[in-house]
């Protein structure tokens, strides 16, 4: 029972003090309206369903207790888009709730001994918490690897803009994908008529056939 405790405050209150860090707190400051009122949808929506589970307590759906059931649409909603802080944020307020309704003698978790019910509602929320929190953890971590991805890309074409030589970049397919700055205003074309093979019209017709053996060539000694 005590880990199980440990667990629960460590999934619903320890996320929510990191979260109150200057580091944060700024980055919320910068988050777009459309994101906060849709936050405020989702606590609004999951307040008004745990409202309505406090008025019938008793309710069962297909014989299942509705109320274990009712705030998980919220919690996925909150671990997908706010990420674990705002994951936390949501548990905590579940969590309370069902101690609420436990303290109170109402809810799924009065059916045994007061350590029973205790027993009983930690496991559900431990059970409850673990797997979104690591759907949250997940979830940041690509949005993380890819942020880092977008930002490594713009120095490299910041670096081959500036750069006083001309660069391009082709796949493993021998289709070019990308073309300096430099490149562009020596041959005087846009990047959508050198993408691919079109490059090639830019050679000298008498060039042209060399050109691409020695090109194909290359990808040949690559590999």
């Amino acid at each position: 029972a005590r880990f199980l405790n440990n667990v629960i405050t460590g999934l619903t209150v320890a996320p929510m003090i990191f979260a109150c860090s200057r580091e944060t707190i700024e980055r919320l400051r910068r988050v777009l309206a459309p994101r906060c009122y849709e936050f405020a949808a989702l606590l609004l929506g999951m307040a008004t369903v745990l409202a309505v589970i406090s008025i019938f307590p008793s309710v069962e759906l297909r014989d299942l207790p509705w109320e274990l059931y009712a705030p998980i649409p919220f919690l996925v909603w909150a671990a997908v888009r706010y990420g674990s802080a705002g994951l936390s944020f949501s548990l905590l307020i579940v969590a309370a709730h069902s101690i609420y309704q436990t303290i109170n003698s109402r809810g799924a978790f009065v059916e045994g001994s007061a350590a029973q019910n205790v027993l009983s509602l930690e496991i559900s929320l431990a059970v409850l918490s673990v797997p979104l929190m690591l759907l949250s953890s997940l979830i940041e971590e690509g949005r993380d690897k890819s942020r880092a991805l977008v930002e490594s890309e713009a120095r490299f074409r910041t670096m081959a803009d500036t750069a006083p030589v001309f660069i391009w970049m082709s796949g493993a397919d021998k289709l070019c994908n990308f073309f300096s700055k430099g490149w562009l205003f020596l041959t005087g074309r846009s990047m959508d008529r050198l993408l691919g093979n079109a490059w090639v019209e830019g050679v000298h017709p008498e060039d042209r056939e060399s050109w691409v053996k020695n090109y194909e060539e290359a990808f040949g000694k690559w590999r």
